[in-house]
């Protein structure tokens, strides 16, 4: 059975009318596998281009030494031990992705959709194999989810490698030939004579006005113009879609949103699974450390030495004649995209070295894709579809942070003008009687130095610098300060619900989704930044369902970073905690307070002594999470003072030692990260910053690149990406496997968001639970698929809740 020393044979063939198709033995060789037969789609609608089926990547061997997962070969039976000629209903094994290949004309959009309306009886048996309620699942509990990541994956490398193969045929840029508004007959032929296009488009509130198109192979532009319709363009595209194809952009959601938006027959966007490459994504894989500098006309003057035009980015386009001027602006975004693409060219075959999992590799491009990229359709479907907002909770909730804002202002002495406005509140400080003015001649000022500081950071960072003042620990002093921290909070909430409401059009939003938001590789998005939500019930019970009687499902990885942390440094005490199910802050607080771990538990079970539990947590928090990115007492000490908490430097003083007697491989751990990222270099040619450290997956981390200054990454910058970009691996990686199983497997349910650690699905309530038990499965086995290299059956839990808000998360 599927010896790597035979060629392909056909095990069994299927037929059902117009629908055939046949499983292929996959016979494994060093670099590559060949089918015996080719075919374009498979039965979960994930297109694969016929000229690179013939050389792909080589499917993972399973512990057993077969190609092929246990779960499906347990499946197939008997047809798996000979060549049979066997017919076999094609409904058998719809839920096969890549070893049973199916020779399906395209689906349209209305069959896809038609076919994911619907669900038969417990659909979700063989993906949701934990207990409910049970968050702490293993590898062994959830084999068939586990082959489901692998089959994802190893159809993800199918298109990675087809996708790298159209690159590589791309030939150096030239000065491209320009046609405005070509007629339909000579677009169609430039569309049939390129299998990769470059892509922008230019658009106002108003709508869709260009789109510009690089044919690269032919070396030619096209400018297509709302004033001529788009000559034809939606039809011939969508031709064209149904083919091998690849489209380049540049943080090109918001293009394809754009084409998504203004034609109505384009079809679902898992149709374009393999079928983007997205050069802002692949270029902040590349190198992350040009913090904030990441446009198009960035990158290019940075690699190609252009200065690139962007004056024109406001134009009003419906209202301004074709000159030259904007022609040759419309043409240099494709043009540059085509400079660019042969840049990665250049990089194509360079590798670097993960630091965690010994002797493991990784190509950029390869990297990029399979964590970032493969998500760009689930964004581009979030984008499109939007978030539904209920604007009565959102008014209520700024209706009583506003009482609550009024109440401060009353402890501290300030009226809301003084709060405002810097010189007001610089005369109320020098002349209050509140024992808080004897720091006023210290106090930190204005970058204009004409009046005192009020933003809650430089007043806390200030703070910190002078620990050793006696005045800082004057009584009324500390708890005017920590009011004012307070104060400053609740301010930026106010602030943000005034954005949110704002955004706010047919109640919904439609934030612009940003794959790679952050260096670690976070997901973030603008107009509103829904990362920024306050955790305050009240501010996310106006994100609510869209469809009456559907509620929303809301999964959190509970401590992730602390789990994380604990299995990279190997700290036997906190393993011990996750692995016994312990709550890690309650057990600090055990250590901190030298009473039993068991005691402080039962708090938690009595009504009166619950509010003490939960102070006790909250209490603990802010030290687990900031010891183990190198938080000194110090720095400790500040964030106390900015979460409102009114705690002395000496206690302070004493929590830390504590914890550092309780969790000592820690400091190891952080040596180490620092001896990594120290030692280890891939140097890229024209890009400075050499060094690096990577995650678990092998997202990688370069030193930042700054005007007129060496590339540096300070010591908490070191420590901090290794957890945080590997919290993103997990989280992204469930996201794929939740994506594929709504797009393809009728899992009856719709990703809304997320945020941080947290994924909030939509469906409705009749199949809650049976979503809720999948995702919960999903991430908990996404998490544990990553850390098995190091770690089987690493203690990974998922807390999981059922609502009608995203104020009901766990």
């Amino acid at each position: 059975m599927f010896k790597h020393s035979k060629p392909p044979k056909t095990i069994s063939r299927f037929s059902n009318g117009s629908h055939r198709g046949v499983v292929t033995r996959l016979p494994h060789q060093p670099s590559h596998i060949y089918f015996s037969e080719t075919t374009n789609v498979g039965l979960d609608r994930s297109f694969l281009p016929n000229s690179c089926i013939q050389k792909v990547y080589a499917p993972p061997i399973y512990e057993d030494g077969w190609d092929i997962p246990p779960s499906l070969v347990n499946q197939l039976g008997e047809n798996v031990k000979g060549d049979y000629e066997t017919p076999f209903e094609i409904g058998q094994f719809k839920n096969q992705p890549w070893w049973i290949r199916s020779t399906l004309e395209t689906p349209s959009r209305g069959q896809v959709e038609d076919n994911l309306g619907t669900i038969e009886e417990n659909p979700l048996e063989d993906i949701s194999r934990g207990q409910p309620g049970d968050n702490l699942g293993t590898t062994e509990e959830n084999p068939g989810i586990l082959d489901k990541i692998k089959e994802i994956q190893f159809g993800d490398d199918l298109k990675i490698s087809c996708i790298k193969k159209l690159l590589l045929n791309i030939p150096l840029a030239k000065e491209p030939v320009v046609h405005i508004d070509p007629d339909s007959a000579l677009l169609s032929q430039l569309f049939s004579e390129n299998l990769v296009i470059s892509l922008d488009t230019e658009f106002t509130q108003e709508g869709l006005a260009y789109i510009q198109i690089g044919f690269l192979q032919n070396q030619t532009v096209c400018i297509l113009s709302f004033s001529n319709n788009f000559a034809g363009f939606e039809r011939i595209f969508l031709e064209w879609l149904t083919q091998e194809a690849l489209i380049i952009g540049f943080n090109m959601i918001s293009d394809l949103k754009q084409l998504w938006n203004k034609f109505s027959s384009l079809p679902p966007t898992s149709s374009l699974l393999g079928k983007v490459f997205d050069l802002y994504l692949f270029l902040r894989f590349l190198h992350n450390g040009y913090k904030h500098q990441n446009s198009l006309a960035a990158w290019a003057n940075r690699i190609l030495g252009v200065e690139m035009e962007k004056s024109l980015q406001t134009t009003n386009w419906f209202n301004t004649p074709l000159t030259e001027e904007i022609q040759q602006y419309l043409v240099d975004d494709v043009y540059i995209l085509h400079k660019l693409v042969n840049f990665y060219q250049k990089t194509s075959d360079l590798y670097y070295v993960n630091s965690w999992i010994s002797g493991k590799k990784h190509n950029y491009l390869e990297a990029s894709y399979s964590q970032d990229q493969i998500l760009i359709p689930l964004f581009l479907k979030m984008e499109l579809r939007g978030i539904c907002i209920s604007l009565s909770s959102l008014e209520a909730c700024a209706k009583v942070q506003k009482e609550k804002r009024s109440k401060l202002l009353e402890v501290l002495g300030l009226s809301l003008e003084e709060s405002q406005s810097a010189i007001k509140f610089t005369n109320w400080l020098r002349h209050t009687m509140h024992p808080i003015s004897q720091l006023a001649k210290d106090w930190p000022k204005t970058p204009s130095g004409s009046a005192l500081a009020r933003g809650s950071e430089t007043i806390n960072t200030w703070v910190t610098q002078h620990t050793v003042d006696p005045r800082f620990q004057d009584k009324d002093i500390l708890e005017w300060l920590t009011n004012y921290f307070s104060f400053s909070s609740l301010s930026g909430f106010i602030k943000f619900v005034d954005t949110v409401k704002k955004q706010v059009f047919e109640n919904k939003i439609k934030p612009r989704w940003n794959i790679m938001g952050t260096d670690t590789g976070r997901i973030t998005t603008q107009e509103p930044a829904l990362q920024n939500t306050p955790r305050d019930p009240m501010a996310r019970s106006s994100i609510i369902p869209d469809k009456k009687g559907d509620v929303f499902v809301i999964a959190d990885y509970k401590t992730i970073e602390l789990a994380i942390q604990a299995v990279i440094a190997d700290e036997t005490n906190m393993l011990k905690v996750f692995l016994n199910r312990l709550d890690l802050h309650i057990y600090l607080a055990s250590k901190v307070l030298k009473k039993s771990y068991e005691d402080l538990m039962a708090l938690k079970t009595q009504e009166e002594t619950q509010a003490e539990f939960k102070l006790l947590r909250t209490q603990m928090k802010p030290v687990n999470f900031g010891k183990i990115y190198g938080m000194s007492y110090n720095t400790l000490w500040r964030r106390f003072l900015a979460q409102g908490r009114n705690i002395s430097l000496e206690e302070t003083k004493l929590i830390d030692g504590v914890w550092n007697d309780t969790f000592p491989k820690i400091q190891n751990y952080q040596k180490k990260c620092k001896t990594l990222f120290d030692n280890s270099m891939a140097p890229l040619n024209v890009l400075g910053g050499t060094h690096y450290i990577t995650s678990l997956c092998g997202r990688i981390r370069r030193p930042e690149i700054l005007p007129n200054k060496k590339p540096f990454l300070n010591f908490t910058q070191i420590i901090n990406f290794p957890i945080q970009s590997s919290c993103t691996d997990f989280l992204k990686l469930s996201l794929r496997v939740l994506d594929h199983e709504i797009s393809f497997n009728k899992l009856p349910a719709k990703i809304v968001a997320s945020a941080h650690d947290e994924i909030i699905l939509q469906c409705s309530q009749e199949h809650a639970k049976a979503v809720e038990e999948t995702v919960k499965s999903i991430m908990v086995a996404s998490a544990q698929y990553i850390l098995r290299p190091i770690f089987p059956n690493a203690p990974i839990e998922v807390d999981t809740a059922i609502g009608t808000s995203w104020a009901d998360k766990p």
